[in-house]
């Protein structure tokens, strides 16, 4: 939905008038007075003491916190070297009692129960996938399905004997305050030796644990017309590292991000994700995203870091999903960030946090608005990447709405992706190219600042030796046939304001501009034109050189 009509200031003659919309996905429906929920994602560090332990294990988990109208649901509780980000976390929110849900019983997401309950909090429900759900599980260690379902069992009777202990599947739902949560899925069967043949290198963690990923409880909680949507660690079969290998010829066709939009499509739709599976390569495929259509994405990714080298420095890279969501909307990575990731809605009005000081607060200097810098990606080939993403938060609206396509701030031109994303253009190593292709045209964009704000071009500007001439949407104009020189090379007339401009077809280069005298262009045929030191074609009777000359007016030619 356009919130609104920008006009960029003209920097030429003719007035350049771009679009810059404030992103809200979809539409929304209209406000539902006295509705209210908050989301906070907790950032999992490991316990002093376990550091090298936790590294080698590589994989901290989730503990996402919901809470509405005082009722407080814990989805997933993050490892149990972890586990003291998590209980500190609930001390400062003043929890003494809550609900548990468990998306899957892998140990990095439901291994702090005993911690939590030595805590003194108790829980009132405990959710857990159903016990048909998964059952043929043996990890490589030794785990199966009913080890787990007895290692929560036992916490529940150690410090909730009264807990209700309810088994979710596909088509249940319950409450929290305010909040309606439906449960979508698993939707999809998986075979747990076809899952061992499919996942032989071991890719994200233990072969068999790719069969109970895809077993995940999937579920979309609703507050008024807000919506969220958290899926446990499910994966995508488009995001596989298919080698070509005769162990890969085991009938796998899906996993279950493919079955839930075979069998939901856009009905996926929400405002706010947690990205499946810690936001790896595994998983938020496109086909997935675009039936979710997310505009604020986050991910527990604590523990999945690689790094590489670009621009004489280390950074963390992270992965495609965070790529692929630059179409959507904005990714926050807590692990990264090192910052709880909290996410407000009341009235339908949604406001987002990162917690930097990891107090729970959610200050008002930590909400996100106007311009806000976060962790972004690096490409495999690292050019594009300045260590964060940018973006542009509407400060004059109530809601959490991103900027995107071309927008006009404090008299600068940026452009933004339809997802907020800012634009900006390459390094080739440490050399800053400038220059962006889109199919066959091109934008330049200025070195990107500090901050990483890069200013997209309109109008002309110099470039190296020459001088380029860029329309209302930033790209080069660059002919595609024009009129011979008397050396055979092509230029064309270009009309821009008032003026004509000869532009090379080569590269897009605008003829005499910035030079300190006026000069003929010799055409073949023997004609002659004639253009400023800016470039304009000169017409009518007019002095060059220190001559007076008659030109056509139409034409430019010398008569």
């Amino acid at each position: 939905m356009v919130k609104y009509i920008k006009k960029i200031m003209s920097i030429v003659t003719a007035a350049a008038v771009a679009i810059c919309a404030s992103y809200v996905p979809g539409g929304k429906v209209a406000k539902a007075a006295g509705n209210e929920m908050k989301i906070y994602g907790i950032y999992l560090k490991a316990n002093k003491g376990q550091e090298e332990y936790a590294k080698s294990e590589n994989e901290y988990g989730d503990a996402v916190i919901l809470e509405s109208a005082g009722e407080y649901l814990l989805m997933d509780t993050g490892a149990s070297y972890t586990s003291d980000s998590l209980v500190n976390a609930l001390k400062k929110m003043g929890i003494t009692n809550l609900s548990i849900y468990i998306s899957h019983l892998h140990p990095d997401h439901y291994n702090s129960l005993w911690e939590i309950g030595e805590a003194g909090i108790t829980f009132d429900r405990v959710f857990l996938p159903d016990k048909s759900i998964g059952v043929d599980w043996v990890s490589e260690n030794g785990g199966t399905t009913e080890l787990a379902y007895r290692f929560i069992d036992r916490r529940i009777e150690r410090f909730s004997p009264n807990a209700e202990v309810i088994y979710l599947k596909k088509g249940e739902s319950f409450t929290v305050g305010n909040v309606v949560a439906d449960v979508l899925g698993p939707v999809g069967n998986y075979d747990m030796n076809k899952c061992n043949n499919y996942f032989p290198d071991n890719v994200y963690g233990e072969k068999s644990g790719h069969y109970l990923n895809n077993y995940s409880l999937t579920t979309k909680f609703s507050c008024g017309g807000v919506s969220f949507l958290t899926t446990g660690d499910i994966e995508s079969i488009e995001n596989q590292n298919k080698k070509k290998d005769s162990r890969y010829g085991t009938g796998i066709t899906k996993l279950e991000e493919e079955y839930l939009v075979e069998e939901y499509g856009d009905e996926l739709n929400v405002d706010i994700l947690k990205m499946p599976h810690h936001g790896l390569n595994s998983s938020s495929s496109a086909a997935f995203l675009k039936a979710v259509k997310p505009r604020i994405a986050f991910a527990e990714n604590t523990g999945y870091q690689d790094n590489v080298k670009t621009k004489g420095k280390t950074v963390p890279k992270y992965y495609s999903p965070v790529e692929r969501m630059h179409k959507y909307g904005i990714t926050l990575l807590n692990g990264h960030e090192k910052a709880g990731v909290g996410i407000t809605v009341k009235d339908d009005v949604i406001s987002v946090y990162l917690d930097k000081n990891n107090d729970t607060k959610l200050a008002d200097s930590e909400k996100l608005s106007g311009w806000v810098k976060v962790s972004g990606i690096a490409n495999k080939k690292a050019k594009n990447f300045t260590g964060n993403d940018v973006y542009y938060i509407d400060p004059d609206s109530e809601n959490f709405d991103l900027f995107s396509g071309i927008c006009g701030i404090k008299g600068k031109d940026y452009m933004f992706s339809q997802g907020g994303a800012l634009e900006r253009a390459f390094y080739n190593g440490s050399k800053y190219l400038g220059w962006r292709t889109y199919g066959k045209k091109y934008r330049y964009f200025s070195k990107p600042d500090s901050f990483g704000r890069a200013e997209m071009t309109i109008g002309f500007k110099k470039i190296g030796a020459n001088y380029f001439y860029f329309d209302k949407n930033g790209y080069r104009f660059a002919p595609s046939k024009g009129d011979s020189n008397s050396k055979g090379k092509l230029w064309k007339l270009k009309k821009i304001g008032k003026y004509y401009y000869l532009i090379k077809k080569k590269n897009g280069a605008v003829y005499n501009m910035g030079k300190s005298k006026n000069a003929f262009m010799p055409f073949s045929g023997g004609k002659l034109r004639a253009f400023d030191k800016n470039g304009r074609m000169i017409t009518g009777k007019a002095k060059v050189n220190g001559k007076t000359y008659t030109f056509n007016k139409k034409t430019g030619y010398k008569k």
